[in-house]
Protein backbone atom coordinates (compact mmCIF):
# COMPACT_ATOMS: atom_id res chain seq x y z
CA UNK A 1 0.00 0.00 0.00
CA UNK A 2 2.50 2.37 0.89
CA UNK A 3 4.53 1.34 -2.66
CA UNK A 4 1.18 2.33 -4.05
CA UNK A 5 0.96 5.94 -2.71
CA UNK A 6 4.20 6.90 -3.31
CA UNK A 7 3.90 6.00 -7.35
CA UNK A 8 0.86 8.29 -7.42
CA UNK A 9 2.87 10.95 -4.78
CA UNK A 10 5.76 10.42 -7.85
CA UNK A 11 3.39 10.19 -10.62
CA UNK A 12 1.43 13.41 -9.62
CA UNK A 13 4.38 15.51 -9.22
CA UNK A 14 5.26 15.84 -12.54
CA UNK A 15 2.26 18.27 -12.20
CA UNK A 16 4.03 20.49 -9.56
CA UNK A 17 2.95 24.14 -9.95
CA UNK A 18 1.25 23.47 -13.24
CA UNK A 19 -1.92 25.32 -12.65
CA UNK A 20 -3.35 25.75 -16.15
CA UNK A 21 -4.65 29.99 -15.91
CA UNK A 22 -4.47 31.27 -19.51
CA UNK A 23 -2.73 34.30 -19.56
CA UNK A 24 -3.71 38.24 -21.42
CA UNK A 25 -2.20 36.90 -24.56
CA UNK A 26 -5.00 34.49 -25.30
CA UNK A 27 -6.20 34.50 -29.41
CA UNK A 28 -9.93 34.30 -29.85
CA UNK A 29 -10.45 32.91 -33.64
CA UNK A 30 -12.28 35.61 -35.13
CA UNK A 31 -9.51 38.23 -34.29
CA UNK A 32 -7.29 35.93 -35.47
CA UNK A 33 -8.78 35.85 -39.02
CA UNK A 34 -9.00 39.44 -38.59
CA UNK A 35 -6.24 40.51 -38.07
CA UNK A 36 -4.31 38.02 -40.94
CA UNK A 37 -7.00 39.99 -43.55
CA UNK A 38 -4.93 42.92 -45.09
CA UNK A 39 -8.17 45.45 -45.80
CA UNK A 40 -7.31 49.05 -45.57
CA UNK A 41 -8.05 50.57 -43.03
CA UNK A 42 -11.21 53.30 -42.27
CA UNK A 43 -10.56 56.27 -42.93
CA UNK A 44 -11.58 57.39 -39.25
CA UNK A 45 -9.75 58.97 -36.66
CA UNK A 46 -10.90 56.70 -32.79
CA UNK A 47 -10.70 57.49 -29.72
CA UNK A 48 -11.36 55.16 -27.17
CA UNK A 49 -13.26 56.88 -23.84
CA UNK A 50 -12.47 55.43 -20.44
CA UNK A 51 -14.04 52.23 -19.30
CA UNK A 52 -17.25 52.76 -17.37
CA UNK A 53 -18.08 49.84 -14.66
CA UNK A 54 -21.66 49.89 -13.30
CA UNK A 55 -21.51 46.52 -12.04
CA UNK A 56 -23.12 46.33 -8.56
CA UNK A 57 -23.50 43.71 -5.80
CA UNK A 58 -21.36 40.92 -4.17
CA UNK A 59 -19.72 38.28 -5.83
CA UNK A 60 -19.30 34.62 -4.06
CA UNK A 61 -18.24 35.30 -0.04
CA UNK A 62 -18.94 38.91 -0.47
CA UNK A 63 -16.12 39.82 -2.70
CA UNK A 64 -16.50 43.35 -4.20
CA UNK A 65 -17.21 42.59 -8.08
CA UNK A 66 -16.77 46.24 -9.19
CA UNK A 67 -13.43 46.56 -7.82
CA UNK A 68 -11.96 43.12 -9.51
CA UNK A 69 -12.85 45.03 -12.36
CA UNK A 70 -9.06 46.56 -12.92
CA UNK A 71 -10.24 49.41 -16.37
CA UNK A 72 -6.86 50.51 -17.42
CA UNK A 73 -5.84 47.07 -18.50
CA UNK A 74 -9.17 46.86 -20.47
CA UNK A 75 -8.80 50.05 -21.65
CA UNK A 76 -4.68 48.88 -22.93
CA UNK A 77 -6.30 45.40 -24.46
CA UNK A 78 -8.86 47.61 -26.01
CA UNK A 79 -6.33 49.87 -27.37
CA UNK A 80 -3.75 47.26 -28.94
CA UNK A 81 -6.43 45.07 -29.98
CA UNK A 82 -7.74 47.77 -32.29
CA UNK A 83 -4.58 49.05 -33.13
CA UNK A 84 -3.20 45.32 -34.04
CA UNK A 85 -6.76 44.50 -36.53
CA UNK A 86 -5.94 47.72 -38.18
CA UNK A 87 -9.49 48.81 -38.04
CA UNK A 88 -8.64 52.66 -38.65
CA UNK A 89 -6.08 55.38 -39.89
CA UNK A 90 -5.52 56.54 -36.20
CA UNK A 91 -6.52 55.87 -32.84
CA UNK A 92 -6.33 57.70 -29.32
CA UNK A 93 -6.70 56.49 -25.74
CA UNK A 94 -8.13 59.26 -24.05
CA UNK A 95 -6.76 59.66 -20.11
CA UNK A 96 -9.43 60.31 -17.10
CA UNK A 97 -9.77 63.36 -15.97
CA UNK A 98 -12.40 64.35 -13.31
CA UNK A 99 -12.49 67.83 -14.45
CA UNK A 100 -13.16 67.74 -17.69
CA UNK A 101 -16.22 66.03 -19.63
CA UNK A 102 -15.49 63.04 -22.18
CA UNK A 103 -17.16 65.54 -24.82
CA UNK A 104 -14.16 67.99 -24.37
CA UNK A 105 -11.93 65.23 -24.30
CA UNK A 106 -12.68 64.12 -27.36
CA UNK A 107 -12.51 67.74 -28.94
CA UNK A 108 -8.79 67.85 -27.61
CA UNK A 109 -8.01 64.53 -29.37
CA UNK A 110 -9.08 65.98 -32.90
CA UNK A 111 -11.27 62.12 -33.37
CA UNK A 112 -13.91 61.63 -35.27
CA UNK A 113 -15.60 58.74 -33.45
CA UNK A 114 -15.64 57.73 -29.86
CA UNK A 115 -15.80 54.20 -28.42
CA UNK A 116 -16.92 54.06 -25.27
CA UNK A 117 -17.16 51.06 -23.40
CA UNK A 118 -19.60 49.34 -20.00
CA UNK A 119 -19.16 46.82 -17.91
CA UNK A 120 -22.02 45.40 -16.67
CA UNK A 121 -21.39 42.11 -15.38
CA UNK A 122 -18.80 40.03 -13.70
CA UNK A 123 -19.40 36.35 -12.36
CA UNK A 124 -16.60 33.94 -11.45
CA UNK A 125 -17.96 30.24 -10.57
CA UNK A 126 -16.31 27.07 -9.55
CA UNK A 127 -17.04 24.94 -13.28
CA UNK A 128 -16.10 21.51 -12.41
CA UNK A 129 -12.76 18.88 -11.02
CA UNK A 130 -10.56 17.30 -13.31
CA UNK A 131 -9.15 13.82 -13.59
CA UNK A 132 -6.49 14.52 -10.93
CA UNK A 133 -8.80 15.06 -8.51
CA UNK A 134 -9.59 11.35 -7.40
CA UNK A 135 -6.07 10.25 -6.83
CA UNK A 136 -5.31 14.01 -5.26
CA UNK A 137 -7.72 13.09 -2.67
CA UNK A 138 -5.63 10.02 -1.94
CA UNK A 139 -2.42 11.97 -1.98
CA UNK A 140 -3.75 14.60 0.42
CA UNK A 141 -4.58 11.28 2.76
CA UNK A 142 -1.15 10.40 2.89
CA UNK A 143 0.66 13.29 2.41
CA UNK A 144 -0.89 16.92 2.32
CA UNK A 145 1.75 18.48 0.95
CA UNK A 146 2.24 17.37 -2.71
CA UNK A 147 -1.77 17.99 -3.11
CA UNK A 148 -1.51 21.49 -2.44
CA UNK A 149 0.52 22.11 -5.97
CA UNK A 150 -1.69 19.56 -8.22
CA UNK A 151 -4.36 22.05 -10.08
CA UNK A 152 -7.47 19.88 -9.97
CA UNK A 153 -10.19 23.05 -9.80
CA UNK A 154 -11.87 24.50 -12.90
CA UNK A 155 -12.86 28.55 -12.29
CA UNK A 156 -14.71 30.07 -14.80
CA UNK A 157 -15.38 34.11 -15.23
CA UNK A 158 -17.54 35.36 -17.43
CA UNK A 159 -17.22 39.65 -18.49
CA UNK A 160 -20.22 41.12 -19.75
CA UNK A 161 -20.24 44.34 -21.34
CA UNK A 162 -21.57 47.31 -23.98
CA UNK A 163 -19.76 49.03 -26.58
CA UNK A 164 -21.14 51.90 -28.24
CA UNK A 165 -20.01 54.07 -30.76
CA UNK A 166 -20.82 57.74 -31.25
CA UNK A 167 -20.01 61.02 -32.43
CA UNK A 168 -19.02 63.86 -30.34
CA UNK A 169 -22.11 65.93 -28.84
CA UNK A 170 -24.42 63.29 -29.94
CA UNK A 171 -25.33 60.70 -26.84
CA UNK A 172 -27.46 59.09 -30.08
CA UNK A 173 -25.11 55.54 -30.54
CA UNK A 174 -24.67 55.06 -34.30
CA UNK A 175 -23.17 51.23 -33.05
CA UNK A 176 -24.41 49.72 -29.49
CA UNK A 177 -24.06 46.40 -28.65
CA UNK A 178 -23.65 43.69 -26.02
CA UNK A 179 -20.43 41.92 -25.69
CA UNK A 180 -20.51 38.35 -23.40
CA UNK A 181 -17.02 37.11 -23.12
CA UNK A 182 -15.93 33.51 -20.54
CA UNK A 183 -12.59 32.02 -19.64
CA UNK A 184 -11.47 29.24 -17.33
CA UNK A 185 -8.70 28.10 -15.63
CA UNK A 186 -7.23 25.52 -13.46
CA UNK A 187 -6.15 26.44 -10.34
CA UNK A 188 -3.90 24.40 -7.31
CA UNK A 189 -4.11 25.41 -4.04
CA UNK A 190 -1.60 27.48 -3.99
CA UNK A 191 -2.86 29.92 -7.27
CA UNK A 192 -6.08 29.92 -5.63
CA UNK A 193 -5.39 30.36 -1.96
CA UNK A 194 -4.17 27.80 0.50
CA UNK A 195 -7.49 26.44 2.82
CA UNK A 196 -7.69 24.88 6.11
CA UNK A 197 -3.80 22.55 5.06
CA UNK A 198 -4.73 22.54 1.74
CA UNK A 199 -8.17 20.73 2.05
CA UNK A 200 -9.70 22.31 -0.34
CA UNK A 201 -7.25 20.61 -2.75
CA UNK A 202 -9.80 17.54 -2.07
CA UNK A 203 -13.08 19.51 -1.29
CA UNK A 204 -12.90 21.77 -4.15
CA UNK A 205 -14.94 25.48 -4.00
CA UNK A 206 -16.83 24.68 -0.79
CA UNK A 207 -13.86 26.10 1.64
CA UNK A 208 -13.40 29.16 -0.63
CA UNK A 209 -13.53 32.32 1.41
CA UNK A 210 -13.48 35.96 -0.19
CA UNK A 211 -9.97 35.83 -0.40
CA UNK A 212 -9.70 32.64 -2.20
CA UNK A 213 -12.77 34.02 -4.71
CA UNK A 214 -11.20 37.48 -5.41
CA UNK A 215 -7.33 35.89 -5.92
CA UNK A 216 -9.40 33.28 -8.82
CA UNK A 217 -11.22 36.41 -9.84
CA UNK A 218 -7.74 38.65 -10.64
CA UNK A 219 -5.79 35.56 -12.05
CA UNK A 220 -8.79 35.28 -14.93
CA UNK A 221 -9.64 38.60 -15.38
CA UNK A 222 -6.28 39.66 -17.79
CA UNK A 223 -7.38 36.29 -20.44
CA UNK A 224 -11.33 37.76 -20.14
CA UNK A 225 -10.16 41.07 -20.42
CA UNK A 226 -7.88 40.12 -23.43
CA UNK A 227 -10.82 38.05 -25.16
CA UNK A 228 -13.25 41.27 -24.57
CA UNK A 229 -11.45 43.33 -26.31
CA UNK A 230 -10.80 41.09 -29.25
CA UNK A 231 -14.46 40.78 -30.20
CA UNK A 232 -15.14 44.45 -29.64
CA UNK A 233 -12.32 44.64 -32.07
CA UNK A 234 -14.34 42.25 -34.38
CA UNK A 235 -17.66 43.92 -33.85
CA UNK A 236 -16.45 47.72 -34.32
CA UNK A 237 -14.96 46.90 -37.89
CA UNK A 238 -18.48 45.67 -39.01
CA UNK A 239 -20.34 47.85 -37.22
CA UNK A 240 -18.57 50.95 -38.37
CA UNK A 241 -18.27 49.93 -42.28
CA UNK A 242 -22.25 49.60 -41.93
CA UNK A 243 -22.38 52.70 -40.15
CA UNK A 244 -20.19 54.77 -42.23
CA UNK A 245 -21.72 53.80 -45.31
CA UNK A 246 -24.82 54.54 -44.33
CA UNK A 247 -26.14 57.39 -46.50
CA UNK A 248 -27.15 59.65 -43.43
CA UNK A 249 -23.87 59.26 -41.99
CA UNK A 250 -22.12 62.22 -43.76
CA UNK A 251 -25.35 64.38 -42.35
CA UNK A 252 -25.16 63.31 -39.06
CA UNK A 253 -21.36 63.66 -38.85
CA UNK A 254 -20.72 67.47 -40.71
CA UNK A 255 -20.03 69.73 -38.40
CA UNK A 256 -19.73 73.36 -38.73
CA UNK A 257 -16.81 75.39 -37.22
CA UNK A 258 -16.74 79.45 -37.19
CA UNK A 259 -14.18 81.63 -35.94
CA UNK A 260 -16.19 85.56 -35.52
CA UNK A 261 -13.94 88.89 -35.91
CA UNK A 262 -15.69 92.12 -34.53
CA UNK A 263 -13.90 95.35 -35.00
CA UNK A 264 -15.36 98.49 -33.22
CA UNK A 265 -12.04 100.33 -32.01
CA UNK A 266 -8.82 100.20 -33.57
CA UNK A 267 -5.14 101.66 -32.15
CA UNK A 268 -5.52 104.70 -34.59
CA UNK A 269 -8.40 105.97 -33.63
CA UNK A 270 -7.79 109.15 -35.30
CA UNK A 271 -7.73 106.87 -38.71
CA UNK A 272 -10.86 105.08 -37.72
CA UNK A 273 -13.29 106.31 -35.12
CA UNK A 274 -14.75 103.78 -33.36
CA UNK A 275 -17.94 101.87 -34.39
CA UNK A 276 -19.24 99.87 -31.91
CA UNK A 277 -21.76 98.43 -33.33
CA UNK A 278 -19.53 96.12 -35.52
CA UNK A 279 -17.84 94.44 -32.18
CA UNK A 280 -21.16 94.47 -30.60
CA UNK A 281 -22.79 92.83 -33.48
CA UNK A 282 -20.07 90.28 -33.82
CA UNK A 283 -20.45 89.53 -30.40
CA UNK A 284 -24.37 88.94 -30.93
CA UNK A 285 -23.43 86.63 -34.08
CA UNK A 286 -20.92 84.83 -31.90
CA UNK A 287 -23.88 83.91 -29.32
CA UNK A 288 -25.92 82.63 -31.80
CA UNK A 289 -23.94 80.56 -34.04
CA UNK A 290 -22.65 78.71 -30.24
CA UNK A 291 -26.23 77.97 -29.37
CA UNK A 292 -26.88 76.51 -32.94
CA UNK A 293 -23.21 74.67 -33.53
CA UNK A 294 -22.19 74.35 -29.52
CA UNK A 295 -19.67 76.58 -28.03
CA UNK A 296 -16.56 74.71 -28.37
CA UNK A 297 -17.22 75.20 -32.47
CA UNK A 298 -17.25 79.07 -32.61
CA UNK A 299 -14.31 81.06 -31.82
CA UNK A 300 -14.16 84.91 -31.30
CA UNK A 301 -12.02 87.66 -30.49
CA UNK A 302 -13.39 91.37 -30.41
CA UNK A 303 -11.50 94.83 -30.77
CA UNK A 304 -8.26 95.06 -29.04
CA UNK A 305 -7.43 91.28 -29.55
CA UNK A 306 -8.13 91.08 -32.70
CA UNK A 307 -4.63 91.24 -33.99
CA UNK A 308 -3.11 89.79 -37.46
CA UNK A 309 -1.38 87.95 -35.61
CA UNK A 310 -4.10 86.46 -32.72
CA UNK A 311 -6.27 85.41 -36.51
CA UNK A 312 -3.38 83.71 -37.90
CA UNK A 313 -2.89 81.84 -34.99
CA UNK A 314 -6.61 81.23 -34.91
CA UNK A 315 -6.94 79.71 -38.22
CA UNK A 316 -4.67 77.18 -37.64
CA UNK A 317 -5.72 75.95 -33.92
CA UNK A 318 -9.50 75.89 -34.34
CA UNK A 319 -9.97 75.21 -38.15
CA UNK A 320 -7.21 72.90 -38.17
CA UNK A 321 -10.08 70.35 -36.61
CA UNK A 322 -12.09 70.58 -39.30
CA UNK A 323 -12.83 67.32 -41.78
CA UNK A 324 -13.45 66.62 -45.38
CA UNK A 325 -17.40 68.24 -45.42
CA UNK A 326 -17.94 70.31 -42.57
CA UNK A 327 -18.89 74.06 -43.21
CA UNK A 328 -16.26 76.48 -42.06
CA UNK A 329 -16.55 79.91 -41.62
CA UNK A 330 -14.61 83.28 -41.43
CA UNK A 331 -16.97 85.99 -40.51
CA UNK A 332 -15.46 89.58 -40.65
CA UNK A 333 -17.19 92.98 -39.13
CA UNK A 334 -14.37 96.20 -39.33
CA UNK A 335 -12.64 98.98 -41.82
CA UNK A 336 -11.48 98.17 -45.03
CA UNK A 337 -8.64 99.97 -46.27
CA UNK A 338 -8.58 100.02 -50.19
CA UNK A 339 -8.58 96.38 -51.02
CA UNK A 340 -7.41 94.98 -47.88
CA UNK A 341 -9.52 94.27 -44.29
CA UNK A 342 -7.98 96.07 -41.33
CA UNK A 343 -6.78 95.25 -37.92
CA UNK A 344 -6.85 96.26 -35.00
CA UNK A 345 -2.95 96.85 -34.89
CA UNK A 346 -3.09 97.96 -38.29
CA UNK A 347 -0.26 100.97 -38.56
CA UNK A 348 0.82 103.56 -41.19
CA UNK A 349 3.71 101.04 -42.63
CA UNK A 350 0.84 98.62 -43.89
CA UNK A 351 0.88 95.97 -41.05
CA UNK A 352 -2.26 94.42 -39.72
CA UNK A 353 -3.67 94.44 -43.45
CA UNK A 354 -5.22 91.45 -44.73
CA UNK A 355 -6.11 91.26 -48.99
CA UNK A 356 -8.43 88.71 -50.60
CA UNK A 357 -5.53 86.80 -51.64
CA UNK A 358 -3.43 86.66 -48.56
CA UNK A 359 -7.04 85.65 -47.07
CA UNK A 360 -7.23 82.69 -48.91
CA UNK A 361 -4.00 81.45 -48.76
CA UNK A 362 -4.44 81.24 -45.24
CA UNK A 363 -7.32 79.14 -45.29
CA UNK A 364 -7.33 77.50 -48.98
CA UNK A 365 -5.77 74.03 -47.53
CA UNK A 366 -8.34 73.81 -44.25
CA UNK A 367 -10.67 70.72 -45.08
CA UNK A 368 -14.37 71.42 -45.07
CA UNK A 369 -16.42 73.91 -47.06
CA UNK A 370 -15.60 77.17 -46.51
CA UNK A 371 -17.35 80.44 -46.59
CA UNK A 372 -16.33 84.12 -45.62
CA UNK A 373 -18.82 86.64 -44.07
CA UNK A 374 -17.83 90.35 -44.32
CA UNK A 375 -19.80 93.00 -42.78
CA UNK A 376 -17.39 95.70 -44.58
CA UNK A 377 -17.50 98.64 -47.13
CA UNK A 378 -15.74 98.92 -49.83
CA UNK A 379 -15.66 102.73 -50.46
CA UNK A 380 -12.22 102.45 -52.47
CA UNK A 381 -12.50 99.36 -54.48
CA UNK A 382 -13.50 100.18 -58.47
CA UNK A 383 -13.44 96.59 -59.72
CA UNK A 384 -16.28 94.64 -59.98
CA UNK A 385 -17.18 92.57 -56.63
CA UNK A 386 -16.69 88.98 -58.70
CA UNK A 387 -13.18 90.02 -59.56
CA UNK A 388 -12.34 91.38 -55.74
CA UNK A 389 -13.65 88.11 -54.31
CA UNK A 390 -11.94 85.88 -57.37
CA UNK A 391 -8.75 84.72 -55.06
CA UNK A 392 -11.16 83.32 -52.57
CA UNK A 393 -13.46 82.15 -55.55
CA UNK A 394 -10.73 80.19 -57.65
CA UNK A 395 -9.74 78.14 -54.00
CA UNK A 396 -13.66 76.97 -53.61
CA UNK A 397 -14.63 79.45 -50.82
CA UNK A 398 -17.92 80.65 -51.17
CA UNK A 399 -18.16 84.44 -50.24
CA UNK A 400 -21.37 86.27 -48.94
CA UNK A 401 -20.70 90.22 -47.92
CA UNK A 402 -22.78 92.63 -46.86
CA UNK A 403 -22.07 95.27 -49.36
CA UNK A 404 -21.12 95.52 -53.26
CA UNK A 405 -17.36 96.94 -54.28
CA UNK A 406 -17.80 100.80 -53.66
CA UNK A 407 -20.52 100.78 -51.60
CA UNK A 408 -20.10 102.01 -48.04
CA UNK A 409 -20.78 100.58 -44.45
CA UNK A 410 -23.63 101.91 -42.76
CA UNK A 411 -25.31 101.20 -39.24
CA UNK A 412 -28.30 102.52 -39.27
CA UNK A 413 -29.82 104.03 -35.98
CA UNK A 414 -31.44 101.54 -33.61
CA UNK A 415 -30.12 98.58 -34.86
CA UNK A 416 -27.00 98.72 -32.32
CA UNK A 417 -25.60 96.29 -35.43
CA UNK A 418 -24.53 96.11 -38.53
CA UNK A 419 -27.53 95.90 -41.39
CA UNK A 420 -26.76 93.15 -42.88
CA UNK A 421 -25.40 91.45 -39.49
CA UNK A 422 -28.86 91.99 -38.00
CA UNK A 423 -30.70 89.74 -40.81
CA UNK A 424 -27.73 87.09 -40.71
CA UNK A 425 -28.35 87.00 -36.93
CA UNK A 426 -32.10 86.32 -37.79
CA UNK A 427 -31.39 83.95 -40.37
CA UNK A 428 -29.25 81.73 -38.46
CA UNK A 429 -31.84 82.04 -35.74
CA UNK A 430 -34.41 80.24 -37.66
CA UNK A 431 -36.03 82.91 -40.22
CA UNK A 432 -34.14 82.04 -42.63
CA UNK A 433 -35.47 78.61 -42.99
CA UNK A 434 -37.92 79.38 -45.74
CA UNK A 435 -38.44 76.15 -46.69
CA UNK A 436 -39.40 74.79 -43.13
CA UNK A 437 -36.91 71.79 -43.00
CA UNK A 438 -35.34 72.63 -40.08
CA UNK A 439 -32.25 73.65 -41.85
CA UNK A 440 -30.86 76.92 -43.04
CA UNK A 441 -28.90 76.24 -46.37
CA UNK A 442 -26.41 79.00 -46.99
CA UNK A 443 -28.34 79.67 -50.52
CA UNK A 444 -31.68 80.15 -48.11
CA UNK A 445 -29.18 82.35 -45.62
CA UNK A 446 -28.20 84.22 -48.85
CA UNK A 447 -31.72 84.68 -50.21
CA UNK A 448 -33.40 85.89 -46.84
CA UNK A 449 -30.83 88.27 -45.96
CA UNK A 450 -30.20 90.12 -49.13
CA UNK A 451 -33.93 90.91 -49.72
CA UNK A 452 -34.26 92.70 -46.05
CA UNK A 453 -31.11 94.19 -46.46
CA UNK A 454 -31.94 95.38 -49.79
CA UNK A 455 -35.46 96.56 -48.44
CA UNK A 456 -34.44 97.99 -45.20
CA UNK A 457 -31.15 100.41 -46.93
CA UNK A 458 -33.54 101.76 -49.35
CA UNK A 459 -32.66 103.68 -52.34
CA UNK A 460 -30.42 106.63 -51.06
CA UNK A 461 -27.02 106.14 -52.87
CA UNK A 462 -25.10 106.91 -49.16
CA UNK A 463 -27.14 104.26 -47.47
CA UNK A 464 -27.83 101.84 -50.48
CA UNK A 465 -26.66 98.23 -49.91
CA UNK A 466 -26.44 95.45 -52.44
CA UNK A 467 -25.32 92.39 -50.64
CA UNK A 468 -22.62 90.34 -52.36
CA UNK A 469 -23.03 86.55 -52.58
CA UNK A 470 -20.72 83.79 -54.64
CA UNK A 471 -21.75 80.69 -53.79
CA UNK A 472 -19.37 77.83 -54.86
CA UNK A 473 -20.79 74.41 -56.07
CA UNK A 474 -20.99 72.27 -53.02
CA UNK A 475 -23.09 75.25 -50.87
CA UNK A 476 -25.25 75.15 -53.55
CA UNK A 477 -25.84 71.18 -53.03
CA UNK A 478 -26.00 71.41 -49.56
CA UNK A 479 -29.01 70.11 -47.78
CA UNK A 480 -30.25 68.88 -44.24
CA UNK A 481 -28.08 68.89 -41.16
CA UNK A 482 -29.05 70.21 -37.93
CA UNK A 483 -25.35 71.30 -36.97
CA UNK A 484 -25.32 74.23 -39.78
CA UNK A 485 -26.94 77.43 -39.92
Amino acid sequence: MPTRIFCLIALSSLLLGCSAIPSAEISDKDFEIQRSRQSAPLPIKLAIAPVKISVTGQGMEGFDKAGAIKTSLLERQLDEKIQQAKIVTSQSLLSSKDDTSLDQLFWESGADLILEIEITGLETRFDSHNGFWIPNMLIWGYSMVPAWFIPTDRYELELQGTYKVRLIDNPQALVEESVTVSTIGTFDELDKGWRWFGLGAVVGSSLNNKGNWERITGKLFPSAASLLAQKISCRVEESLKSATSDKNYANDARRSLAIVVGIGEYQQSEKWPAKQALSAGAKALAKSLSLKFGPRYVKSIFDGEATLERIDTLLKEHFSRAREGDDVYLYFAGRTSGQSLIFHNAGERGGGRLSMAALAKRIKDFPGRKKVLLDVGFPDVEISSRLFFNPLLRQSISVFAGQRTGQYLTVPSGYGRGLFTHHLIAAVDGKGDLNKDNYVSLKEMVSYVTLRVESASGFNKSTKQSPSAFLVESDLAVSGSSKAP
